[in-house]
């Protein structure tokens, strides 16, 4: 029973360390993550978690457990543990989120972040 137990937190910790990874995305791709998420922040006001029904086919890539909106932006949820996440984040227009002892973001083009929460000095390692 012990080594079933360590075998399923070992591929557990798996499947999450590869959903901190950065998928590549095409210029196009991007516009249209951005372009749905725009349409989300203005259906969306305060702190949401949108229904995975109302989720657009351009976020289904990524690889969503969990789509929400917060007053700054619409963040796409690819990894939950405990207290650390990490996904998409796309501001709302004029907002440019900085890295700070609790959120680190890394831009990926004109309107599109990776973040991950805590930060803990390290980024995200993009797929290549």
């Amino acid at each position: 029973m012990k080594k079933i137990t360590i075998l399923l937190f070992g591929i557990i910790m798996l499947l999450g360390c590869n959903r901190n990874r950065i998928p590549e995305l095409s210029i196009e791709e991007k516009k249209e993550v951005i372009a749905d998420a725009k349409i989300l922040q203005s259906k969306y006001t305060g702190i949401v978690e949108i229904e995975e029904k109302e989720w657009p086919e351009s976020f289904i890539p990524l690889e969503p457990i969990i789509i929400k909106r917060y007053g700054e932006g619409i963040y796409i949820i690819r990894y939950k543990f405990v207290s650390h996440e990490s996904g998409f984040f796309i501001p709302i227009p004029g907002y440019i989120p900085e890295s700070d002892y609790g959120a680190g973001y890394e831009k990926l083009g004109e309107e599109l972040y990776y973040f991950w929460i805590p930060n803990e000095n390290h980024k995200a390692e993009p797929v290549r």
